[in-house]
């Protein structure tokens, strides 16, 4: 029909097009000015400035979508999209700051891939690694800073990539650690929550074939960073900056799993897991 026409071809002309609200991660860490003033948001956030440099929080969003067919989607096996949560979908690397801005993503993996995986073959990954082995740090002289990510335990430890200690003892160096690396990543976690909530496409699966599915997916974060940057930058967007805090805060609540970590055994009451049972969990594996 013409209204699917219309949908789509504004999706890719227009809204998914650079020049008009572009996403160039590959630009940002080749600026030192961009990467200390995401790192400087961070250390502003609930790590207290512990973990200075953290230039992004990574993370898999699992975007479901129906199964994939040979006619539609030229895919032969649709069980590689087919997650262990139970539903086909799209196993999408997003990279967020701590305004929940999408710095960086990856529609490129099929839904049964492990987030490890799944990062480590983007180009994104080829280009940090580089960087590391050319130079020994993604790092400003200028600022006396050493840029990383931060990123949960489905991932693997890389120097450019910090990742929480598995089984830290409660109230142990490697638990502070953890809470403070938590802290910084429910970032990532939080932005998925918004963009679900706010774009109700994602409340079913999409009905797509693969490539419209990922100019939609493509069209959420542009339009979700021009929210971001609108309410930002005036008075007006606090009242909904306060609601989705609100609802970072509820994701926290309800899904204790996905933070690990105490600061100082919690004796200031700074436990960033829900209730003492959770304190030193071990974070899930994966998706």
């Amino acid at each position: 029909t013409d209204s699917y026409r219309i949908f789509h071809d504004t999706l890719k002309n227009w809204i998914c097009h650079d020049a008009i609200y572009p996403i160039v991660y590959d630009d940002v860490i080749t600026n030192e000015d961009e990467l200390y003033d995401i790192s400087k948001y961070f250390a502003l956030g609930r790590n207290g400035g512990v973990l200075a440099g953290i230039m992004g929080a990574l993370d898999g969003w699992l975007v479901r979508i129906r199964s994939p067919s040979l006619s539609r989607d030229r895919v032969r096996n649709s069980a590689k999209f087919f997650s262990r949560k139970g539903f086909h979908c799209l196993n999408v690397q997003v990279i967020v700051d701590r305004l929940k801005r999408v710095l960086w993503y990856s529609v490129k993996a099929k839904g049964s891939e492990h987030d490890s995986a799944a990062f480590k073959a983007t180009n994104l990954f080829r280009t940090l690694e580089k960087a590391w082995a050319d130079n020994g740090a993604i790092r400003s002289n200028r600022f006396g800073i050493t840029f990383y990510l931060v990123g949960d335990s489905a991932y693997a430890l890389r120097p450019f990539l910090l990742t929480p200690y598995d089984n830290a003892a409660p109230g142990s160096p490697e638990d502070s650690f953890n809470y403070f690396q938590s802290a910084s990543r429910i970032y990532v976690e939080c932005a998925f929550g918004e963009i679900t909530m706010r774009w109700g496409i994602f409340w079913t699966p999409l009905m797509f074939n693969l490539d419209k599915d990922r100019y939609v997916i493509d069209a959420a974060f542009r339009l979700h960073n021009f929210v971001v940057d609108y309410r930002n930058s005036n008075d007006n967007g606090k009242a909904e900056m306060d609601f989705f805090t609100e609802d970072c805060l509820r994701f926290m609540t309800t899904n204790p799993n996905e933070l690990v970590g105490t600061f100082g055994n919690g004796v200031d009451g700074e436990s960033y897991n829900v209730g003492d049972s959770h304190l030193g969990r071990k974070r899930k594996d994966g998706k």
